[in-house]
């Protein structure tokens, strides 16, 4: 795995971890009702897949 790949690879998992961080012990609603919540949660889905397109593409072939 590349270096770059790998750091991709934490942006992923850590704004994953974000997101888990974020809902634990919300309800669905609060999304209505909470901004900041919702567009947390868009922006950490938003660096999951820039940094899922970004990876290199012996990445793609090793997985």
């Amino acid at each position: 795995m590349h270096d770059k790949d790998r750091i991709r690879f934490l942006h992923m998992i850590e704004a994953a971890e974000d997101v888990r961080q974020f809902i634990e012990g919300r309800q669905r609603s609060e999304l209505d009702s909470n901004r900041m919540l919702l567009f947390a949660l868009v922006r950490a889905i938003e660096i999951i897949g820039e940094a899922f397109w970004s990876r290199s593409s012996s990445f793609v072939t090793r997985s």
